[in-house]
């Protein structure tokens, strides 16, 4: 039912989270809803870690009306979220639903325990070992030393509902 929904992230131009970017945008399309440009709290002046998540968070409960649900680039900023949100006196999910990516360790332990979309990173990491040995098996071309390609991968994620949302 949440129609004012942020997005938070930072260094947007990361491909995996210029990715998480385009979902949120594509998620709210899908439900009917406008992107509002006010409601995309993003910098590219650091990593989207829990220093920018507290720079990030003054913008976002600076807005007016306040989202009723953000959805953050990462755990890090997600969990950022929570912590200053209660010290606001702000209730989760009450007031604020908060979401995170990645399913951090801390994620099961906050208070509430943050929703979150799992990455599977042992299948990230076989893929990628198995993607660094077909190039390494890749003979030089003898026009160009070293051969380039683009390479996309896509593996399955998991929405870890938790009390935040």
């Amino acid at each position: 039912g949440h129609k004012l929904i942020a997005f938070m992230g930072a260094d947007t131009q990361h491909p995996s989270i210029r990715g998480r970017m385009d979902g949120y945008k594509l998620a709210l399309g899908g439900a009917g809803l406008p992107v509002e440009n006010r409601l995309v709290i993003t910098s590219e002046n650091g990593e989207p870690d829990m220093e920018m998540g507290r720079v990030l968070f003054e913008e976002l409960s600076s807005l007016d009306p306040m989202p009723t649900a953000v959805f953050c680039a990462n755990d890090a900023l997600a969990l950022t979220v929570l912590n200053l949100a209660r010290n606001e006196g702000i209730k989760i999910p009450d007031d604020l639903a908060v979401v995170g990516f990645d399913d951090v360790d801390g994620a099961s332990r906050s208070t509430p325990g943050l929703t979150s979309v799992r990455v599977y990173k042992e299948q990230l990491g076989e893929l990628a070992v198995r993607r660094l040995a077909e190039l390494i098996a890749i003979k030089p071309d003898s026009r160009n030393r070293y051969q380039r390609s683009s390479h996309t991968v896509l593996v399955p994620t998991e929405l870890i509902i938790r009390g935040s949302a």
